[in-house]
């Protein structure tokens, strides 16, 4: 009594899965090599069905993920708040990224962190980040290759300038 319960159990979900995804996606497991004949209850893994309909999952195009890519690089900070709250708002943007298999490591992150305070430097609202970015010049090259550490030591720099300067002074980005 208890096979048939597995049983039914595995042609509802198996039928769940089809009306779910459609057959031209399940029929390369649910029928024979030939593609005419459906295959008995046993002669395929439910595992194997949910792989192939994972596999025939619509993908996003590649242009739409460069287009993320391009976002990201050219990521302006919205200097009204923290320069840790940009920072974490860009690696919640990498992370999303890189479920397309999209790897932005450091030395990236780094550049684009120090890119935007470079830019705010020049402004007046930015104004006390040009000590800090003084600092952080002396104590890393422009060739440096940065890492975790070091942009922990970037953000505890830019945090001492976030703590003196108005918010409320500078522009939406």
């Amino acid at each position: 009594m208890q096979n048939q319960a597995v049983i039914g159990a595995k042609e509802g979900t198996t039928e769940a899965i089809v009306l779910q995804f459609g057959r031209d996606v399940t029929d390369s497991i649910l029928k024979t090599a030939d593609g005419v004949d459906l295959k008995g209850i046993d002669k395929y893994h439910l595992y194997d069905l949910v792989q192939v309909c994972i596999q025939g999952a619509d993908r996003p195009a590649t242009g739409d993920i460069l287009g993320h890519l391009v976002e990201i690089i050219s990521t302006r900070f919205d200097f009204r708040k923290k320069i840790i709250n940009n920072v974490e708002a860009l690696r919640a943007k990498t992370a999303r990224l890189s479920t397309y298999g999209v790897n932005m490591d450091d030395t990236q992150i780094a550049l684009i962190i120090l890119a935007n305070i470079e830019v705010a430097a020049t402004q007046e609202y930015g104004s006390e980040f040009k000590t800090a970015l003084q600092t952080i010049r002396r104590r890393y090259n422009y060739s440096h290759v940065h890492n975790a550490a070091s942009i922990a030591a970037i953000i505890t720099e830019l945090a001492a300038a976030d703590a003196v300067r108005q918010l409320k002074d500078a522009p939406a980005p």
